[in-house]
């Protein structure tokens, strides 16, 4: 099973961009964190993995900016 993992960030929660790939799903998690820290709380940051050419995407919980890596 082949695994992509990429970043969909929509600016001001109007304009998305897909940013990515990543190696894996560490680095998306760890990338995401700083783009937060440094874009803000007022954006929509969600989680996208292609699986076999497969699109899968989410919303992190709220705990998961909490977290220290």
């Amino acid at each position: 099973m082949k695994t992509e993992y990429y970043i969909i960030f929509v600016w001001g929660d109007i304009e998305p961009q897909v940013k990515g790939p990543f190696g894996n799903r560490e680095q998306r998690d760890a990338t995401i964190k700083e783009l937060r820290k440094i874009k803000g709380e007022e954006h929509g940051y969600f989680w996208l993995n292609i699986v076999d050419g497969k699109p899968e995407a989410g919303a992190y919980p709220g705990r998961f900016f909490e977290e220290e890596d």
